[in-house]
């Protein structure tokens, strides 16, 4: 009786297996696959879980000269804008603390602990303001008064800005979540992502009364934010970072010894 091709491949295949012969194929797409799983492991180099919501946690919380940075950041984010000038935005990127706040409050919700979910929410909304007051008085006392290309580019948002923002997010995620120092990576997220330039054209927006303009600026403010957020959670869901439970400090350094389970 003649077998059909089916019969002797699962024969074939049978044989192998029985005697531990394996196909080259199949070892080099085995060896393919570990080295890949190896190469994207976002879990090795990982600071103690103790240590990572210490570094989230910390960016939401305002001082008087984390305020005092910001309010300088806004006005050289301002005259950036006004004078059309990329080197002062990039600058004042660099310098600006809300991402900090952002974070943070990825962090509160990716953990579901609400104290510091809304600590951070509270926190970005208080900068908010003080960004708005900011910008919104420079542009009333400044002589110059035009809507310059750099205004328009950061009250008109895009698909590409949500590419940005996701991208941004979990590098800022990742860079948080790392053994070393993430300051240099958490400063060009903040560049990247563009969160206080949308700010600054919204107080335009507010100082020559065009409401279109101070919404489109504040949406993609807004989308940013979100889509920040989203990306960061996902890099602590990825890591399992432990959820919120009484004594959650003193769990997670527990955790981190290898008393509690992986």
């Amino acid at each position: 009786m003649e077998l059909d091709k089916q019969q002797i491949k699962r024969l074939r295949e049978r044989h192998h297996r029985r005697h531990g012969i394996r196909p080259a194929h199949s070892e080099a797409m085995e060896n393919a696959t570990r080295f890949l799983k190896q190469a994207f492991n976002i879990r090795e180099g990982r600071a103690p879980y103790h240590v990572i919501r210490k570094r989230f946690v910390n960016g939401a919380r305002l001082t008087g000269s984390h305020l005092c940075i910001l309010i300088i950041a806004m006005l050289i984010a301002s005259i950036g804008l006004d004078i059309d000038s990329d080197i002062a935005i990039v600058g004042a990127m660099l310098i600006c603390p809300l991402m900090g706040s952002v974070l943070a409050m990825a962090y509160g919700i990716a953990t579901l602990d609400r104290e510091i979910a809304v600590e951070a929410i509270a926190g970005l909304a208080l900068q908010m303001v003080f960004c708005l007051i900011t910008s919104t008085l420079y542009f009333k006392l400044s002589p110059l008064g035009t809507t310059t290309a750099a205004i328009i580019d950061n009250s008109t948002p895009t698909v590409w800005d949500l590419a940005v923002a996701l991208a941004g997010g979990f590098a800022g995620g990742l860079g948080n979540s790392r053994d070393q120092e993430p300051a240099t990576l958490i400063a060009g997220v903040a560049v990247a992502t563009a969160l206080m330039p949308p700010l600054c054209a919204a107080g335009y927006g507010i100082a020559i009364a065009s409401g279109s303009l101070f919404l489109s600026a504040l949406y993609e403010f807004g989308i940013n934010v979100v889509f920040i957020a989203l990306a960061a959670e996902a890099v602590l869901l990825l890591l399992r970072v432990p959820l919120k439970r009484d004594g959650t400090v003193k769990i997670l350094s527990q955790i981190d010894r290898g008393g509690l389970g992986p």
